[in-house]
């Protein structure tokens, strides 16, 4: 994400998870890099977590224990667009 962009730059529906880790962890009055700590994330993916992008199942599960709530709290509903993800392009060499 370009940090020099400003914030209302990127649709609301791409922080929808942001502002739900940040009002749960002003709600805990606890550190966020505590919260990065108990959830056994790097600083650089919990911020990336509060800051739009939208965790992945491997994030969002220990984030979510780390913050007391369910996954689903974490995730906007279905019917709200989510970013595209990213694929893996298999090498030549892989393919059979």
């Amino acid at each position: 994400m370009d940090s020099t962009a400003p914030p209302d730059a990127y649709p609301p529906r791409y922080t929808a998870s942001g502002d739900r880790i940040r009002a749960r962890v002003k709600a805990l009055d606890v550190p966020q890099r505590e919260i990065a700590r108990r959830a056994g994330l790097s600083w650089s993916t919990y911020q990336r977590c509060t800051q739009g992008r939208e965790p992945g199942v491997g994030v969002a599960v220990p984030l979510a224990r780390a913050l007391g709530v369910s996954v689903e709290y974490l995730w906007p509903s279905p019917d709200v667009p989510r970013p595209p993800q990213r694929r893996r392009v298999t090498p030549a060499s892989e393919k059979a």
